[in-house]
């Protein structure tokens, strides 16, 4: 048990928390059946989150593991500034703040 939690559950939490947030984006959820083969012929895969996953996993461990309580927000803000250099961060940090009623004045 790597960072004080199970990682098919944590995994299966975020999977469910990742799949409304990119249902509500328009996102299709794909499938593949390992047992019958490991890329369709739509050339659906899993590399890319499987890769994306280690890529996770290695950012936490560098911040010397997390928590049975380790929320998913954490997977959102890492996914989100990967997704942006710091400058773009900030910006946009900013920029939602600036839009958001709840901040207003």
């Amino acid at each position: 048990m790597a960072y004080g939690f199970h990682y098919a559950n944590f995994i299966g939490n975020i999977s469910k928390h990742l799949f409304v947030l990119f249902a509500g984006l328009g996102y299709t959820h794909k499938a593949v059946n390992h047992s019958q083969e490991y890329v369709t012929a739509e050339g659906v895969h899993t590399n890319h989150i499987e890769s994306l996953w280690r890529e996770a996993k290695r950012k936490f461990k560098s911040m010397n593991g997390a928590r049975r309580s380790f929320p998913p927000s954490h997977l959102d803000e890492w996914l989100w500034r990967r997704q942006r250099s710091k400058d773009q961060c900030f910006q946009d940090l900013v920029a939602a703040i600036a839009t958001n009623p709840k901040y207003q004045v």
